[in-house]
């Protein structure tokens, strides 16, 4: 986006559209905002830094003066309902956990993001709102939706990213980019549930029970080779991290495998033969999945919790010098 200052205040200057309105908050602190999709309205928030504005969608920005917030009208023919929001401050290194309101499922239907066909309904998610460290070294505050089954669990690997200062580009909804997964991993947004399809399957994908996640795209991307041997590598821009994961990059997943395990992701899609998703992990089976949604809740958890204990439990006790093969072992003798 381009930028134009105006003497009356800011107005945002957006390429092949109209100018946004703009209003100002005074609070003296907006460390988060929690976003609310009515039928496409979006909420961005603009944060000050420096002599210049950043554009990050449905997230906040600690600044000692104010936050910026513009409303961005996405193409939709569906009509607008009122959005609410709600700005919180966030203890460091501690993330929260909030039921999806009736209002965000509402609105995740009429976006088509998830269906009356979906295996889990929205009724069974949650926000797990997280503290990050930006590949800038900055602090930064995001939303991950996932099964209310595994959201203690993600809860603690986002804690533990952020101490371990774990870069990650941005933590937002599917529904910021319209339930597109495709936009997600351009944009090198860190997500978890989408109600689709696997991308090469029929089948429904891990996501859709949000109970997979996906962590940096641009730095561990997707690679698909078809019947006629043409490869797929999303997002595109991201080709050349494929030539050779041995090579340390910041944002890597596999830097962080043994962390990603032993909150219960014990499935990692990098280990695969076609497609190979470095990006995506998952709690595992089908079949486990379905024997978790089976349960009452607090069992479903207990349950849950139990499996990614007795991967720590391994991992700990294994006498397998290497971590990253130690790791790998024991997700595989685990992993149900």
């Amino acid at each position: 986006m381009r930028f134009q200052k105006k003497s009356a205040g800011f107005r945002i200057k957006k390429p092949d559209t109209h100018d946004a309105n703009v209003w100002l908050f005074t609070e003296k602190r907006c460390d988060f905002l929690r976003q609310t999709i009515i039928l496409g309205k979006i909420l961005i928030i603009k944060a000050k830094s420096g002599n210049f504005f950043t554009s990050v969608p449905l997230t906040g920005y600690h600044h000692p003066s104010r936050c910026l917030m513009t409303e961005y009208m996405m193409k939709l023919t569906a009509f607008l309902l009122p959005v609410s929001l709600l700005c919180s401050a966030l203890p460091a290194a501690q993330a929260a956990i909030t039921p999806l309101s009736p209002d965000t499922c509402r609105a995740m239907t009429a976006l088509g993001i998830i269906t009356p066909e979906n295996p889990v309904p929205c009724e069974r998610l949650v926000n797990v709102d997280v503290r990050f460290i930006t590949f800038e070294g900055e602090t930064r505050t995001g939303t991950i939706t996932v099964a209310d089954i595994i959201a203690p669990e993600t809860e603690a690997l986002f804690d533990e990213l952020y101490r371990q200062k774990f870069p990650l580009h941005s933590v937002l909804p599917i529904e910021t980019f319209g339930g597109d997964d495709e936009a997600s991993m351009a944009a090198n947004n860190t997500s978890a549930f989408n109600g689709r399809r696997q991308a090469s399957q029929k089948a429904w994908s891990k996501h859709a029970y949000g109970m997979a996640i996906d962590i940096n795209p641009q730095q561990n991307p997707y690679r698909f080779r078809d019947k006629n041997g043409r490869v797929t590598i999303s997002p595109p821009q991201s080709a050349t991290a494929l030539t050779n994961r041995e090579n340390i990059r910041h944002g890597k997943i596999e830097t962080v495998l043994p962390l990603v395990f032993s909150h219960g992701f014990l499935r990692w899609g990098g280990e695969w033969k076609n497609p190979v998703d470095y990006q995506h992990a998952e709690i595992g089976s089908f079949t486990f999945i379905n024997h978790l949604l089976s349960l009452p809740l607090p069992e479903a958890q207990a349950q849950y919790s139990a499996y990614a204990t007795r991967y720590r439990d391994c991992f700990s006790k294994s006498k397998t010098p290497d971590e990253q093969l130690r790791a790998r072992q024991c997700a595989k003798k685990v992993l149900r």
